[in-house]
């Protein structure tokens, strides 16, 4: 065999080479662009994240006075639309001299489950428990169940829900021996917002109204702060408390207005 042909059958095998190999990498590519993509990983819960507020006052000489109100909130997401919550809250306020005199106890405890059905729909439940000396109130159990709406601006900065619902409570006043369960309606409403860098808005509401027996019962509060830093902030609350069952000629309502630290995580 000459040398030209060997040449020649040379070239003829490295251009057969190259197609197969041009005809396999063609082959991977279809496949790969056929093939279904895979799914996008479900995004993780939110870690915990809440808020923790206190103030304070303190009196001495002509009037001694103690004053105290902290405040704590938690939560997280544990599945898509679904959360869970918990705030507890105590208020102290007394003057030992020149009368001895409480001016306010009250203890609250809740704990909160929502899951949202739809974008604009969710469904919540509540259990709570309140103490308060002044209105007489010396525990409270209640259960809230109900389905109602939240709704966000566009930037979600702002949370707005109203959940209408049912609910079950026992609860245990000094005037009164009626310690058996009861059941009446109510509506939860709930308004949280930061309105810039700076100032951050929350409400909350609650009324419950039994279906027996002339009581209804109120529970509100409402807060602004202003951030120090990202994590420290200056709160003014206020709070309104009412229950329309009270003893002869007693003032059946609570008003107060605190001023404190907020601690954010």
């Amino acid at each position: 065999m000459t040398d030209g042909m060997t040449r020649h059958l040379s070239r003829l095998a490295a251009c057969a080479v190259c197609g197969v190999l041009w005809t396999a990498s063609a082959h991977a590519q279809q496949a790969a662009a056929a093939a279904p993509a895979a799914p996008a990983a479900a995004p993780a819960p939110q870690p915990w994240h809440g808020a923790f507020n206190a103030g304070g006052g303190l009196a001495a000489g002509v009037q001694e006075q103690r004053t105290l109100s902290i405040d704590a909130q938690i939560g997280r997401a544990f599945r898509e639309g679904g959360r869970v919550a918990l705030d507890v809250g105590e208020d102290y306020s007394r003057i030992d001299f020149p009368t001895a005199n409480t001016l306010a106890n009250r203890t609250s405890v809740g704990l909160g489950v929502e899951q949202e059905l739809s974008a604009r729909v969710v469904l919540a439940a509540k259990s709570m428990y309140l103490r308060d000396e002044l209105l007489y109130v010396e525990s409270r159990f209640e259960q809230l169940a109900g389905v109602g709406g939240r709704w966000h601006n566009a930037k979600k900065t702002i949370e707005f829900e109203v959940i209408p619902g049912v609910t079950v409570y026992k609860q245990d006043l000094k005037y009164s021996d009626d310690l058996s369960w009861r059941a009446g309606v109510g509506v939860y409403e709930s308004l949280k917002g930061r309105l810039n860098d700076q100032w951050s808005i929350e409400n909350a509401f609650r009324i419950r109204r039994d279906l027996k027996i002339d009581n209804t019962s109120v529970e509100s509060s409402a807060a602004a702060t202003a951030s120090i830093t990202k994590a420290l902030g200056l709160q003014l609350g206020v709070q309104y408390n009412y229950e329309s069952t009270v003893p002869p000629d007693f003032p059946n309502y609570l008003f107060s207005l605190t001023a404190g630290f907020r601690v954010q995580f």
